[in-house]
C-alpha cells in the first residue's frame, strides 16, 4: 500500500494500481526508447506492469501499524510478510512469462539484500536459485541486455511512485526523500538523473521521454482518522470510495 497522510485521514493507494500505472507509461515512451524490437519486450512490459500483483491480497486487508498510528505502508511493512508477498508474486509472474519473473525476481531482491535477518536471506538465496534455473531454460538471455531491462523496471516503478508518493501541486521543499535529487534514468536514456516538477497536477519532466502528454488516471481512497476509529482500518478502507485524479506528465 502507497499511504499519504492528511491532518484527518490518509490517502491509500493499491501497490498493483501503481504498477499498471508503471505499464501505461512505459507504452507511452517514444519508439526508440520503448526497445519494441527488442525479442524480449513483451516479457519486459508484463514484468512492468505485473510487478506488484503479490500485494494484492494484502492490499485488500490493510494492517495497522501501531508504532506509526497509521496503515502499514510498503515501506514500512515488516519484510519477513513481504518474503511472503514477493514470493507469490514472483511465482505468479513467472508462471506467466519465465523472462519477466526473472526481472521482478531481481527486483525484489534489490529490496532486501541489504536486510541481515534469516527470512530476508533464505528469500535471496532461493531467489538465486530460481534465476539460475530460469536462465538455463531461456533461448535468449544477455546479461547486458537484461541490466537494460532491469533498469527500465526500476524507472517506470518510481516514475509511477513519484506520481503516487505526492499532493498535486507538491512544493519542490515538499518532494518526497526517494526523490530530492531526481529520478536516476537508465543508461539507454541517457543516464544521470530525471529532474520532474509540479505545476498543480501536471507533472513536468527535464527530459523528452514520451510521444505526447499523457493523462494519467489514479485511482485511490481517502480513509478518514475518525472512521478508523470507530470501526478500524479494515471496515474504514472498505467502506470507502475509490476516487481517481487525473494527472498529466509532460515531457
Amino acid at each position: 500500500m502507497i499511504i499519504r497522510e492528511r491532518a484527518d485521514a490518509f490517502i491509500m493507494i493499491e501497490q498493483h494500481r501503481h504498477a499498471t500505472i508503471s505499464g501505461k507509461l512505459f507504452d507511452q515512451v517514444k519508439p526508440n526508447l520503448a526497445l519494441t524490437n527488442d525479442i524480449l519486450h513483451d516479457a519486459l512490459r508484463t514484468a512492468i506492469y505485473q510487478h506488484d500483483v503479490g500485494w494484492i491480497p494484502f492490499d485488500a486487508t490493510p494492517f495497522w501499524d501501531d508504532k506509526e498510528m497509521a496503515p502499514y505502508s510498503f515501506i514500512t511493512y515488516p519484510n519477513s510478510i513481504k518474503t511472503v508477498l514477493y514470493k507469490d508474486g514472483i511465482d505468479q509472474v513467472t508462471n506467466v512469462d519465465p523472462y519477466a519473473g526473472l526481472l521482478c525476481s531481481e527486483h525484489y531482491i534489490r529490496f532486501l539484500v541489504k536486510d541481515e535477518t534469516t527470512l530476508s536471506q533464505q528469500f535471496i538465496e532461493a531467489e538465486r536459485i530460481r534465476q539460475t534455473n530460469i536462465i538455463s531454460s531461456l533461448t535468449h538471455y544477455e546479461e547486458e541486455s537484461f541490466a537494460t531491462h532491469y533498469e527500465l523496471i526500476q524507472f517506470f516503478d518510481n516514475l509511477s511512485l513519484y506520481l503516487c508518493l505526492h499532493e498535486p501541486g507538491t512544493r519542490e521543499e515538499d518532494i518526497h526523500y526517494f526523490f530530492k535529487r531526481g529520478i536516476p534514468l537508465p543508461k539507454i536514456y541517457g543516464g544521470v538523473r530525471l529532474n520532474l516538477a509540479w505545476d498543480r497536477t501536471q507533472i513536468l519532466l527535464d527530459k523528452a521521454l514520451f510521444i505526447a502528454p499523457i493523462k494519467v488516471l489514479l485511482p485511490y481512497k481517502i480513509v478518514m482518522k475518525e472512521q478508523i476509529n470507530e470501526v478500524g482500518l479494515v471496515d474504514a478502507w472498505k467502506r470507502a470510495p475509490i476516487e481517481t485524479v487525473q494527472l498529466t506528465v509532460t515531457n
